[in-house]
């Protein structure tokens, strides 16, 4: 009966420190994704900016090319 539980103890150390093992893996691969997203959210923003920039200039000459 010891032998017993001393086997599945061993059995449920080995399967949590297999989970520990994925579970680091899984962390260091989402900040990877985080950081790339970072970059590409920082790109998007700079591209949003800039053409609704560029609209309202083009908005304000249109605007101005009617008054006259």
């Amino acid at each position: 009966m010891s032998e017993q539980i001393a086997r599945e103890l061993g059995e449920i150390s080995a399967t949590l420190r297999s989970i520990k093992e994925t579970q680091g893996k899984h962390s260091t691969s989402l900040a990877g994704l985080d950081t790339r997203m970072r970059s590409v959210e920082t790109r998007s923003a700079l591209s949003g900016a800039v053409t609704g920039g560029v609209m309202a200039v083009a908005v304000a000459l249109i605007k101005d090319t009617f008054k006259t």
